[in-house]
Order: C-alpha cells, then sequence, then structure tokens
C-alpha cells in the first residue's frame, strides 16, 4: 500500500482556508497505514465539517449542518440504506463496501452520487447556497 503523502492534508486545509471562513483542524494523524483529516468551518451562517480518511480506499464526509439540521452531508462510507439503494435484492453481499451518497432533508433522504472530491463540494456549495458568503 501507499502511503498518503504528508502535504495531501496541508493542501486540503489550504484549499478550505482560501474558500471557508473560521477554518479549524479538529483532527489531524497520519500513519503509515492511514490518514485522518477532520476540519470545522463556516460557510456564511452555515457550520461545515469535512473529514477524510485515506487507507487502503479513501472515505469523506462533507456535512453542511444550520444549527442542528443537516442541510446536506455527501458520505463515501458503508452505509446500509445506501447499499440497498445501489444493489437492491443483491444488497447484503455489499455490506461494508463504501458507496457514495447524499443525505439531505436532515438525514431523512438519501441518494446515491458519483464520488466526490473536496473541490467538487466546495463547487456545491457555491452554486447551492451561494447567498451564504
Amino acid at each position: 500500500m501507499v502511503a498518503t503523502p504528508p502535504g495531501d492534508s496541508a493542501r486540503l486545509v489550504t484549499l478550505l482556508e482560501a474558500n471557508l471562513q473560521d477554518v479549524a483542524v479538529l483532527e489531524e494523524d497520519a500513519t503509515p497505514r492511514r490518514t485522518i483529516l477532520r476540519v470545522s468551518a463556516k460557510w456564511g451562517r452555515y457550520r461545515v465539517l469535512v473529514t477524510e480518511i485515506i487507507s487502503t480506499a479513501r472515505e469523506y464526509r462533507y456535512y453542511v449542518l444550520d444549527g442542528a439540521l443537516v442541510i446536506a452531508g455527501f458520505d463515501n462510507a458503508a452505509d446500509p440504506r445506501a447499499t440497498d439503494l445501489r444493489y437492491g435484492k443483491q444488497a447484503k453481499r455489499h455490506y461494508g463496501e463504501n458507496v457514495p451518497h447524499l443525505h439531505h432533508s436532515n438525514k431523512i433522504g438519501l441518494e446515491l452520487t458519483e464520488e466526490m472530491t473536496c473541490v467538487d463540494f466546495i463547487a456545491w456549495l457555491k452554486e447551492n447556497l451561494s447567498d451564504a458568503r
């Protein structure tokens, strides 16, 4: 397995600082087997939480909250509801696999998505919550 280059977390934080407000690194930890970065920030009145976990696979969580209400939560994680939606009757064979998806309507709604990057997430913020800044 190839370790995540140490500069990747720094580049991601720089990207977030250039586009969001009040960026704070909550956790940054790297071992030869995995890297974890958790960041909190603001997008206007919204709170933004970004998590990137890179090991043998890439896992992410990009969440936008208005108070305690989840406006949007993009995940690439093992989520049984997303797996059921993606694979239907074959879902049980795929439980534990990462499936890119979006939580919305305070996590009541769920839809499948393409895999997303932090750049894609910032573009989504600008397009969907453009008046927030």
